[in-house]
C-alpha cells in the first residue's frame, strides 16, 4: 500500500461520523455512529478540538516523556511525531529509552521555501506501555524531530479502521487485519 496523505480537513469532517478503512481504501460518512460498524476490539479515545482549526487533539500517556497532547492528522504521512527537545530532556533526566535510531529522511512541505521541501533531522525512539484512551501500546515508535509539532499521522492510523465521531468527540480505533502494532485494551 502506498503512502496516504491529505485526506480531509476538520472543517469538512466536523459534524459527521467518518470511518476510514486504510486496508480496503474505503471511507464512509454518516450523520450517526449507529450507522457505522464498530468491531468488538475497538479502542475508544476521547478528543478535544484545537483552538484555531478545531482539529482533534488526543492525550498520549507515556512513562518516558509524560502526558502530551497530539493532533490527529489524516493529512500527515508520519507516525507519532514529537519535538526533539522533549527527547533530549528525557535523556538528560536519565529516563531509559530502549531503542533509538537517527533519522534524516523525513521530508515535508514548506510553503516558505522556494523548493517547497524541507528535510527534518531527528531520532525515532521506542516507547513502551503508553496509553491512548483505553488502548495500551506495548511498543510504539515516536519520531522526535527539529520541527516543533506533535501529531499522530497516517503511518500510525493505517494500522486501524479509524472511526471519528465528531458530534461526540470520540475516535474509535479497531485493529486492522494487518495491524503491525502490539496493542491491548485496558482491563
Amino acid at each position: 500500500m502506498g503512502t496516504i496523505a491529505g485526506l480531509f480537513g476538520s472543517g469538512l469532517m466536523d459534524g459527521f461520523v467518518w470511518q476510514i478503512d486504510y486496508h480496503k481504501r474505503v471511507i464512509r460518512i454518516s450523520k450517526s455512529i449507529k450507522e457505522m460498524f464498530l468491531g468488538k476490539k475497538c479502542f475508544k479515545i476521547p478528543f478535544k478540538r484545537s483552538i484555531y482549526y478545531k482539529c482533534p487533539i488526543v492525550t498520549l500517556e507515556t512513562n518516558e516523556v509524560g502526558n502530551r497532547e497530539y493532533l490527529i492528522d489524516t493529512g500527515s504521512p508520519g507516525e507519532i511525531e514529537d519535538y526533539k527537545k522533549v527527547f533530549l530532556k528525557a535523556l538528560r533526566q536519565d529516563i531509559k529509552i530502549d531503542y533509538v535510531l537517527d533519522t534524516t529522511t523525513f521530508i515535508w512541505s514548506n510553503p516558505w521555501k522556494r523548493s517547497g521541501l524541507t528535510t527534518s533531522y531527528g531520532r525515532t525512539a521506542r516507547i513502551n506501555n503508553s496509553r491512548l484512551g483505553n488502548m495500551i501500546l506495548r511498543h510504539a515508535n515516536i519520531r522526535f524531530s527539529d520541527v516543533p509539532i506533535l501529531l499522530i499521522g497516517n503511518k500510525f492510523l493505517e494500522n486501524f479502521i479509524v472511526t471519528m465521531d465528531w458530534p461526540s468527540s470520540i475516535i474509535y480505533l479497531e485493529p486492522a487485519i494487518d495491524c503491525k502494532l502490539d496493542v491491548d485494551i485496558l482491563p
